[in-house]
């Protein structure tokens, strides 16, 4: 068995490990790939390595081939087919291949996410595209990542949301706001919680006092220092509140209530009777409870498969 200094986790079939102060890589089966060794390497992600060699970042492929011939002040994981890199201060973006994309730099730049970058310049946020072309004409205070299609920004202290086109989406400007997920994005205003779908159209009539992200179609919410949980629709689902509650995964979220913990379904009933001390997510069809001190899992219809 190979000893190393550190080794990490596979990712696209290699690991990158460490001896005697120089970072390489191995494939599955333990083997050093290539000859080569680097004073820093990172994961793969998307075929390519960022790797540093005497203070300068380049990428590798699998095979350990040099891909391009630039060497970088700063080098990040490819998205979307295209790496941000930083030379002289100012940050642009490359391809698999190592060519350099359009000829804008930027002050920053962010990864790439739906085909869409957030740029700055002068001091202010846009976007841009895979060929570099700016998305939309309005720059902004502050800017988000895309997800399902819309990003949020920020103007005069302001949060709205716009589409991949960089349109407005709405009229609505709020105090705060969170990111799609699910299809509905959690926002707050006067105080007060709620959620709009894709099209900025407000679901369900309720506002809370808290509100959280939506798994497998339901979201916990507060109100009154009591949680519970919608549908998509804004509807509440089943008629008990709870101390506590984690968010649905594989069709259970595990409750508390009078200092015990319980799981229930997507209806909102119950799911077998016992209680726990403590209790963690299900995984795989498993989740691992406490009961008197003692550590075992249930399924997903609470009968036990077995004690740690």
């Amino acid at each position: 068995m190979k000893h190393y200094d550190f080794k990490g986790d596979y990712y696209e079939g290699c690991a990158v490990v460490k001896k005697y102060a120089r970072w390489f890589y191995v494939d599955l089966e333990g083997n050093h790939i290539g000859t080569e060794t680097f004073d820093e390497a990172c994961n793969f992600h998307e075929g390519r390595a960022v790797v540093e060699q005497n203070c300068r970042w380049f990428f590798v492929d699998r095979n350990m081939n040099r891909v391009g011939t630039e060497t970088f002040d700063n080098a990040c994981d490819f998205y979307e087919g295209r790496a941000r890199v930083k030379q002289d201060g100012r940050w642009f973006f490359i391809d698999l291949d190592g060519n350099r994309v359009g000829t804008d730099t930027f002050e920053y730049a962010c990864n790439f996410h739906e085909g869409r970058a957030r740029v700055k310049q002068d001091g202010r946020w846009f976007y841009i595209d895979l060929d570099m072309n700016r998305v939309g004409t309005e720059t902004f205070d502050d800017a988000c990542d895309f997800q399902e299609g819309r990003a949020r920004v920020l103007q005069d202290d302001r949060l709205f949301f716009i589409d991949l086109d960089g349109n407005r989406v709405g009229t609505e400007t709020f105090d705060d706001a969170c990111s799609f997920h699910e299809g509905r994005a959690r926002v707050r205003q006067h105080g007060r919680w709620f959620y709009v779908d894709l099209d900025m159209n407000r679901v369900g009539t309720e506002t809370f006092e808290n509100a959280f992200d939506f798994y497998e179609g339901r979201a916990r919410v507060e109100q009154d220092d009591r949680l519970f949980f919608i549908d998509l629709d804004g509807n509440r689902v089943g008629t008990e509140t709870f101390d506590y509650a984690f968010d649905f995964q594989e069709g259970r979220a595990a409750v508390m209530k009078g200092e015990r913990w319980f799981y229930i379904d997507l209806e909102g009933n119950r799911v077998g009777t016992e209680t726990f001390d403590e209790v963690c997510d299900f995984y795989e069809g498993r989740a691992r409870v406490q009961q008197d001190g003692r550590w075992f899992y249930v399924d997903r219809d609470m009968n036990r498969v077995g004690e740690d």
